[in-house]
Parts: structure tokens; C-alpha cells; sequence
């Protein structure tokens, strides 16, 4: 089973045999010089990933973080072979980086659950997994979104409606593979008001 992101073939999703394994790192890592930055600590954990990880590096841009949690840090990203590209062309990606003290177990039981559950009702999906000794990142669709504080307020009748019907049709989804979601809450329903987007993220069941 091969993975593409628009025109870069990966490996396999399934975890942890055929994820993506790099060898013979250090000498990757020479090629692929990250200079980190003291001054700036969200650079300098954008570098030390990218340090760490060095095909995240060839392959992606990691602009900046826009989540953290107990579990991970995600950041926004895009292709390395887009540059060029005006922002309004480029494909955006939430790379979520999973804290190396994460157990093997759970690790595999959320990529699992991404896989199977993924990229179909409302239930966000999975890109790419990366991984290279204890470091891990799972490549998703970026979806732009603002905090649930800042439109509930402005949210009519007819929205509300569509919000709940789509998080209900989510949650069925989940809960028909026998798996309950346990942290439903408004930040991981990701809501894109200007093209009427919404997914459930699939976090730690």
C-alpha cells in the first residue's frame, strides 16, 4: 500500500514496521544542516524536530506551531517543492509531533484509529507517518479554524444545526467501529466557517 502526497511517494501507514525508518542518520543530518535558533523557542523546536527528523525536513516547510497539547505539538507546514507557490496555492498540512515519552501502544492505536476512521464523515484523516527512532509525526490536512470563543456568539439557529448535525454524524462514524471518543470538545472540532468545513480529530481515544 503507497501513500502520495501530490506527486511524492511515501511508505506504507501501518505502524510500526513499515513506517517511514531513516538510516544511516548522521549522514543525512549533514546534508540537511537545521542552524537552531537560542532566541527564538518555537524556532528552535520547529529546528530541533526537523533536526531530529530529518526526511520531515526534505520533504516539508514547517512555518509555525498552532497547537500544543499534553501529547504533541502540531505545526503548520507545507511542501518543500511549492516554495515558490503564492500561499494561496500551496497545500497546507497540520504535523503533529508526538512526545517521544508517548507509549509505543498508543501510538499505534491513534494511527490505527486515523487509518480506519479517517477522511470520511467528519472524521479527520492522516497524509503520512514519519518516524525515525523516538521521534514521530503524523501528516494531516490542515483545516483553518479560529477559536470556538471567538463565533459561537455570531452562530444563528440554522448554523448551530449544522454544526451539531455534523459533529453527531462524526461521532457515529467513530462509535461504529466499537471506539468511543472520550475528549469531545469544541478545539478538537476543528470548524472552517468560510467554506462550511468541520472535523472531529481523532486524539488519544
Amino acid at each position: 500500500m503507497m501513500s502520495r502526497i501530490r506527486g511524492i511517494e511515501c511508505s506504507s501507514l501501518k505502524y510500526p514496521r513499515d513506517m517511514v525508518t531513516l538510516k544511516n542518520s548522521k549522514t543525512r543530518k549533514s546534508r540537511h544542516s537545521i542552524r537552531c535558533s537560542k532566541d527564538d523557542p518555537e524556532k528552535a523546536q520547529i529546528d530541533d524536530l526537523l533536526c531530529k527528523l530529518p526526511k520531515l525536513n526534505k520533504i516539508f516547510d514547517l512555518h509555525r506551531k498552532i497547537g500544543e497539547g499534553t501529547f504533541s505539538s502540531v505545526y503548520l507546514g507545507s511542501l518543500r517543492q511549492h516554495a515558490n507557490l503564492p500561499d494561496t496555492q500551496k497545500r497546507w498540512f497540520a504535523i503533529k509531533h508526538l512526545v517521544p515519552t508517548a507509549h509505543p501502544a498508543r501510538i499505534e492505536h491513534e494511527l490505527r484509529c486515523l487509518q480506519e476512521m479517517g477522511g470520511r464523515h467528519n472524521v479527520i484523516g492522516i497524509e503520512l507517518c514519519l518516524r525515525h527512532l523516538d521521534t514521530t509525526v503524523f501528516v494531516m490536512p490542515y483545516i483553518p479554524h479560529k477559536k470556538f470563543s471567538e463565533y459561537v456568539g455570531d452562530m444563528d439557529v440554522n448554523e448551530i444545526r449544522e454544526y451539531m448535525r455534523a459533529l453527531l454524524e462524526a461521532l457515529k462514524h467513530v462509535h461504529s467501529f466499537g471506539v468511543i471518543h472520550r475528549d469531545v470538545k469544541p478545539s478538537n472540532f476543528l470548524y472552517d466557517r468560510d467554506n462550511k468545513r468541520m472535523v472531529v480529530q481523532v486524539t488519544w481515544l
